[in-house]
């Protein structure tokens, strides 16, 4: 079976939860850092993509070359019917491959936050399981809806959580991929901005211990809705 082939735009993000469903389906899946590996896989090699987040801002294609390369292969592999799952910053690539801005977030969020499914998205099973489930949340900037794509999932303070472009491609503003160790990482790494944020590493993996065995339960569910996309790939 062709592999699912995550994206990263920099350590230490990782496929995490992702890679356990894709492993439960029997789903070979590797990675491949964007900004150092020159060769990526054509788009018929693959079964899925998983695009990771990452500090940068999606327009910065100047400073970061490999994110204007993403939006073109972003392009091609869904008009081939590549199943896509874009997280954070690659929900937000996705976006603007599809002509979609993005802008600064009404609200910067660093946390948990309860997603509600749009109608569609109750009705979509990679999105209709975090219906009501507090996921996280960690970003400045946030994505429009591009045209003809379906809006799947809203927020409280950020109203543009999830959407689907063609039959299978998806980008999701939270982190259904974050495991406790992941977001230690995370915290540790970017602590300075942490604290701009208000909050402490510690609060902030008190509240993911806390948090995540609900996220984690649906995100089971939804991403081993996404390999059966895969898998029918083949």
């Amino acid at each position: 079976m062709r592999p699912v082939v995550g994206f990263r735009h920099h350590h230490p993000h990782e496929l995490g939860v992702v890679a356990e469903a894709l492993s439960e389906a029997g789903i070979p899946h590797r990675t491949v850092d964007a900004w150092t590996d020159a060769t990526w896989p054509d788009p018929a090699a693959v079964s899925g993509l998983v695009v990771l987040g990452g500090e940068m801002n999606a327009d910065e294609t100047t400073r970061y070359p490999f994110l204007a390369r993403e939006r073109a292969y972003l392009r091609d592999a869904v008009a081939a019917g590549v199943p896509v799952l874009g997280i954070c910053l690659g929900a937000q690539v996705l976006a603007r491959a599809f002509g979609a801005p993005v802008a600064r977030s009404p609200v910067a969020e660093l946390g948990f936050r309860r997603l509600r499914a749009t109608p569609e998205g109750a009705r979509d099973p990679v999105i209709a399981p975090f219906h009501g489930v507090p996921v996280f949340e960690w970003h400045a900037d946030t994505f429009a809806i591009p045209a003809g794509a379906v809006h799947l999932a809203t927020g409280d303070e950020v109203s543009n959580q999830a959407f689907r472009v063609g039959p299978c491609g998806y980008g999701v503003q939270f982190h259904p991929e974050a495991t406790l160790e992941g977001i230690a990482a995370w915290t540790a790494r970017w602590e300075p901005e942490v604290r701009e944020a208000g909050r402490t590493p510690e609060d902030v993996l008190k509240e993911a211990a806390e948090r995540l065995p609900d996220q984690r339960a649906a995100a089971r569910i939804a991403l081993g809705a996404f390999a059966q996309l895969v898998a029918e790939r083949g």
